[in-house]
């Protein structure tokens, strides 16, 4: 394990009480919607300190100790825990799935609102948002759930739950890009980032139980077959994007070995709830046949066209190919993965602020300046909710779309500078 001096740790110790204050303070200050503002300016503070963390260094190669790494992130986690989770109620949705399913129920069989979940769990069925559709969460999530459900977890005890497992892909993005300085640095990035830290801590959603094997995946892909094998397939297991971008690594080695593998065990976690003929995609149908939210181009262009359907498959279509064409250029996967998926979420018709994580694992230890924006600025998107307080309306306030989405075009010319100054040096 890296170790560095404590005189080198100083500074982003001291960065790491300061963010630590901002947490607290909007934990206690930010509690509903009518707070929003509050938030969105401890969330533009937060990040503030974070990247700053990344210029407080004594040489290119230097962030912190990897216990400050990995205090930091757990403590900021862990502040914003006890808060009440409005600014999303998804982990309702979760300890709702896994109590049915301990209670010997197939959660994709019923809805919320049905008679015999509210029956069972009217409290909960009660805060759980869209009761009228059945579950979208794959088996990987309602393991999880149902391992809560027999802990008798609350939504405070998820949240510590995801908060553990979220560290475990701090060390996981450790490894993947390198030992030493520059894999915790990598490590930084994601573990530091206030996104994931509000996500997680505040918001207990599940992306890291996506992020965590698929970065093993991706760590044990030339060193064990087998083994990445099964953590793609889990992967696949808690949310399906990760086939997307399969494509990409179709020349890597042993890449049919363990993608094989990882159907074979995506099939057999699927096949005990399709039992006696639930169709376990019902919800998933609904969701990308109807939500839409945040995207900068779907609404343009349904109506531009008028069509629909066809634009709601066209992200995964267009991404398919954009993989192929990287196998085929024999580009590294590791780098061609969060283009893959910046690509899919901003062709795509629904874009949450927390899907943003599914691109932060894979930013390494010199971020791409584009994608860093672009994580930075969709956690504004949850100025959403100042607007339902004020109207009503799930809807963002006029001119925030163009901020929002002018950070990330200024952070893409950032790099495209950046870019071209290096070409110029090395020409």
């Amino acid at each position: 394990m890296l170790v560095l001096t404590v005189r080198r740790n100083k500074p982003a110790i001291l960065l790491a009480l300061a963010s630590l204050l901002v947490y607290a303070v909007a934990a206690y200050f930010a509690r509903a919607p009518e707070q929003t503002p509050w938030w969105l300016l401890a969330y533009a503070i937060s990040w503030g300190l974070y990247l700053i963390t990344f210029r407080a260094r004594a040489d290119d190669e230097f962030v912190a100790s990897p216990w400050v790494i990995l205090a930091w992130a757990a403590l900021a986690r862990l502040l914003l825990v006890p808060t009440e989770p409005w600014l999303s109620d998804d982990l309702y949705r979760y300890l709702l799935d896994g109590r049915v399913l301990a209670s010997g129920i197939n959660p994709f069989r019923y809805a919320p609102e049905h008679e015999v979940i509210t029956g069972l769990f009217p409290a909960l069925a009660a805060r759980v948002n869209h009761p009228d559709v059945p579950t979208i969460y794959p088996p990987v999530v309602q393991a999880v759930a149902w391992v809560a459900a027999r802990l008798h977890l609350d939504a405070t005890g998820w949240r510590v739950l995801m908060t553990g497992v979220d560290l475990g892909v701090v060390w996981a993005v450790s490894r993947l890009f390198g030992k030493g300085a520059r894999g915790w640095r990598a490590a930084a990035v994601y573990g530091l980032c206030p996104l994931a830290i509000w996500e997680t801590g505040a918001n207990g959603h599940l992306e890291p139980l996506v992020a965590l094997p698929l970065v093993l995946a991706a760590w044990w892909w030339h060193r064990h077959a087998v083994w990445a094998g099964v953590a793609l397939g889990l992967a696949i297991l808690a949310k399906f994007y990760p086939v997307v971008i399969l494509a990409a690594w179709l020349r890597q080695r042993n890449a049919l070995k363990i993608m094989a593998l990882a159907a074979v065990i995506a099939v057999l976690g699927l096949l005990p709830f399709m039992a006696h003929g639930v169709d376990i995609f019902a919800g998933m149908r609904t969701y990308l046949a109807h939500w839409s939210f945040n995207s900068p181009f779907y609404s343009i262009l349904e109506a531009w066209t008028g069509q629909r359907a066809l634009l709601r498959v066209l992200p995964f279509v267009v991404i398919l190919v954009a993989g192929l064409v990287a196998a085929l250029r024999r580009e590294d996967p590791v780098r061609s993965t969060p283009m893959l998926l910046f690509g899919l979420l901003v062709l795509g018709p629904t874009l949450q602020p927390w899907y943003a994580l599914w691109v932060l694992p894979w930013l390494g230890d010199r971020p791409h300046t584009g994608l860093w924006s672009f994580v930075a600025a969709m956690g504004g998107a949850y100025a959403v909710w100042w607007e339902v307080a004020r109207t009503g309306l799930w809807e963002l306030p006029p001119g925030v779309a163009g901020l929002l989405w002018g950070l990330v075009v200024l952070g893409w010319m950032v790099a495209w500078w950046k870019d071209s100054e290096l070409g110029a040096e090395t020409a």
